[in-house]
């Protein structure tokens, strides 16, 4: 676990609170978290690094640097961006999606661009994407 100053530790401790679903919400400062309007992340200042996001702080206090190439994602869609509980979010290699199989993947990317995609057509899709033997 990294040293951390126990004041600091302290300091961002004291601006969460637990909201009525149980999850631990940072209520410091907030920056824009992507185009969606009202989607924004927790920002903390430390002592070494000027500006940092609340949940990185909390999940490096917790578990130490991010390894590199990863990043971190919330470990389901319900958690808000502004959830600073380390078991909350999980590292990920930056740009991998866990999915376990091509058809899998192929329904998950007709699925998030509103696409209705039939299995016949999930099977014709998966053939060209599996290796030749």
């Amino acid at each position: 676990m990294p040293r951390v100053d126990m004041s600091e530790v302290e300091r961002f401790y004291g601006q969460v609170s637990v909201d009525d679903n149980g999850y631990v919400i940072w209520t410091g400062r907030t920056v824009p978290a992507g185009p969606h309007k009202g989607d924004r992340y927790g920002m903390f200042t430390t002592a070494g690094r000027t500006d940092v996001l609340a949940h990185v702080w909390a999940w490096e206090h917790e578990h130490g640097p991010i390894p590199p190439g990863h990043r971190l994602f919330r470990r389901h869609r319900g958690v808000p961006k502004t959830c600073v509980d380390p078991e909350m979010w999980e590292t990920r290699e930056y740009g991998r999606v866990r999915l376990g199989s091509p058809e899998e993947a192929i329904r998950a990317v007709f699925k998030s661009r509103g696409v209705s995609i039939s299995a016949q057509e999930v099977d014709q899709l998966a053939k060209t994407l599996k290796k030749p033997e």
